[in-house]
């Protein structure tokens, strides 16, 4: 009786633990594994149950050996009864032993199994918290580097702007060269053609001269025609000389001062067009300075460029690096999974031999465990408490694996939301290399911009080189017709002089025609005499007329005179308001050198931030190099789970 009531009771201890077979879902071990616990570690608490209940059935068949004993001595039990119980007791005993001995062992194993477990653990969560730790300081690290790459482009826009304002400032300040060199030209013009209205009025004024010396001289002649015709002839052909003198004189003045004016333009307008020249070269200088500079900042950011796109591509190579170590924890969650259903294949199996050794030992032992009865009371009462002891223990210690697993769970958390990170940093990257392709862009245009403006230089230089050509070929052309007039003069200078040597041959023969006629022409004298009074009145008339030709005359070389006047204050004028512009010009030489010591400050900065790049980079490089030793950590913690699984084979292999 005591035997069949004490059988049921280890029976369902025993299947709360292993569950029923063929069922699913009825024990511990099954619930452990269903949860994704490995075994080894929770359940620790089967295994203790299990060496506990053998622990229990020992001692309880050890004190029904006791009390069986003292009723052979008193009931005096049969020969036949004796010998079965002898039987029954060294089958229980080799029973017990090997019990004994297999709970020691596993006990041993589970204790080695648990304390490697845990080691294990520990040290994964080690290497997990320094791995969130690295990668925080990487995305420092990352977010620094891309705050500078935005005051970069910032520092970039500002200088394209300032490159573009200084442009602005070149073509006004060419403009405004242009508005001087025109200021210029106007005032040499002016300065001509007041030495053309100087050169007219001295011409007019030399003009009335000869009118009136030639008005005194025929005034002259005609009183000496009433003493002389031979006198008169005289004074005729040295008027002539004199006139032809005069006129000669004037004409080669005339050729000279136009010539003089002519060259004298000429040269300003050689000297002006000269100092143009020099000033668009400097300015061309300067925009192949500028050119240049460009150039070099644009390899700069080709530079910039290449660097991020090679941080692009090492970052896109960590990021598949991390997806193929996902792709790698899911094969080794799969592999987990399939090693799970094997085990429970083998858990199915070792239920199914457990059950039939269990229905086995009932059978051998249903009369042992009748003598059991006895102490069935106090070793239950024994077995609860230490039960109710290790119940809460085990509690205890899954609170703490659970506490391990949300805290796994959130470190699983923060890993996906690193890689949103990664993705956003991988959509800011292709905004960054948009921005590049932009600034290319612009820097194309500036290109094809500088060379049409260098091509339209090359044009006007061209041009200029030309004028320059044609006004030196028109300086020649005047030497040229300068010493033609020169040599027509000498010709006419000969002609004069002959004309002289004749003029004294005919003059002698006049005095000797003279000294006939005189004697002839003394009757005539008082005729002459009327004659000389009237010529004497009309000499009158002719200085009365020479008087009024003087006042006109004056008139107007005083209105001349005026009109020099206003063009003096007119060229005064332009004199000041070119003064103005000479000012504003400085102005803005003075804004430009500004902006140009602003630009060199600028390229120290950039200098600079080249430097910070580079520390920066050198701590990209150690970043890595820490990550490259965090993932042979990995590898060795994924070898150690290796090693882990081995044991739990072990075990399983031991157990069954």
């Amino acid at each position: 009786m005591a035997l069949k009531k004490i059988t049921p009771t280890v029976t369902k201890k025993y299947r709360s633990i292993v569950g029923k077979p063929g069922e699913k879902g009825t024990s511990k071990i099954e619930s452990w594994f269903s949860k994704g616990q490995q075994p080894g570690t929770d359940n620790e608490d089967q295994q203790y149950d299990v060496a506990k209940a053998s622990e229990s059935h020992v001692a309880a068949n050890e004190h029904d050996e006791v009390d069986s004993g003292n009723v052979q001595q008193q009931d005096a039990a049969p020969v036949s009864q004796s010998s079965e119980v002898d039987a029954n007791e060294n089958t229980r005993v080799e029973l017990v032993a090997e019990a004994k001995h297999a709970s020691a062992e596993k006990k041993r194993l589970e204790t080695e199994i648990t304390d490697q477990t845990l080691v294990a653990i520990a040290t994964l969560k080690q290497q997990i918290k320094k791995l969130a730790d690295s990668k925080e300081q990487s995305d420092a690290k990352l977010k620094e580097l891309k705050q500078q790459i935005g005051a970069d482009r910032q520092l970039n826009q500002q200088k394209y702007a300032d490159l573009a304002e200084s442009k602005q400032e070149l073509v006004f300040g060419l403009a405004t060269l242009k508005s001087e060199m025109e200021i210029e030209l106007a005032k040499a013009k002016s300065d001509s053609e007041l030495a053309k209205s100087k050169s007219d009025s001295e011409l007019a004024k030399l003009k009335s001269e000869m009118e009136i010396e030639l008005a005194k001289a025929k005034s002259d002649s005609e009183l000496a025609k009433s003493k002389s015709d031979s006198e008169l002839a005289k004074l005729k052909s040295e008027m002539e000389i004199e006139l032809a003198k005069l006129k000669s004189e004037m004409e080669i003045e005339l050729a000279k001062a136009k010539s003089d004016s002519e060259l004298a333009k000429s040269k300003q307008q050689i000297e002006v067009d000269r100092h143009v020249v020099e000033q668009l070269r400097a300015a061309l200088t300067q925009l192949e300075q500028q050119n240049d500079d460009l150039k070099s900042q644009n390899d700069d950011l080709k530079s910039q460029n290449d660097d991020l796109k090679s941080q692009n591509d090492d970052l896109k190579s960590q990021n598949d690096d991390l997806k193929s170590q996902n792709d790698d924890l899911n094969q080794q969650n799969d592999d987990l999974n399939q090693r799970n259903d094997n085990l429970e294949q083998d858990l199915n199996a070792g239920r199914r031999m457990f059950s039939e050794f269990v229905d086995e030992l009932e059978e051998l032992h249903g009369a042992l465990f009748a003598e059991l009865e006895k102490a069935e009371t106090g070793l239950r009462l024994r077995s609860d408490a230490e039960l109710a002891r290790l119940k809460r223990q085990k509690d205890a210690e899954i609170d703490a694996l659970q506490v391990d697993n949300n805290n796994l769970g959130r470190v699983v958390k923060q890993k996906d939301a690193e890689l949103a990170r990664l993705n956003q940093k991988d959509a800011e990257i292709g905004d960054v290399q948009q921005a590049n392709a932009d600034l290319r862009r612009v820097v194309k245009q500036k290109d094809a911009e500088l060379a049409r403006l260098k091509r339209q230089k090359d044009n006007e230089s061209r041009e200029l080189y030309s004028d320059n050509y044609k006004l030196c070929r028109t300086l020649d052309e005047k030497d040229a017709k300068i010493a033609r007039l020169e040599c027509q003069l000498y010709d006419e200078s000969d002609a004069l002089q002959q004309a002289n040597a004749n003029l004294g041959r005919v003059v002698k023969q006049k005095d000797a025609e003279l000294a006939r006629l005189e004697r002839q022409k003394d009757a005539e004298i008082n005729a002459l005499r009327e004659t000389n009074a009237n010529l004497g009145r009309v000499v009158k008339q002719k200085d009365a007329e020479l008087a009024r030709l003087e006042r006109n005359k004056d008139a107007e070389i005083d209105a001349l005179q005026q009109a020099n006047a206003n063009l003096r204050g007119t060229v005064k004028q332009q004199n000041a308001e070119i003064a103005g512009l000479a000012h504003k010009n400085d102005q803005l030489v003075q804004k430009k050198d500004a902006k140009t010591a602003k630009l060199k400050q600028q390229i120290g900065e950039l200098q600079n931030k080249d430097a910070d790049i580079a520390k920066l980079k050198q701590q990209y490089d150690d970043l890595k190099q820490q990550y490259d030793h965090l993932m042979q950590q990995v590898e060795h913690l994924v070898q150690h789970d290796t090693e882990i699984v081995e044991l739990i084979n072990m075990l399983k292999r031991l157990r069954f």
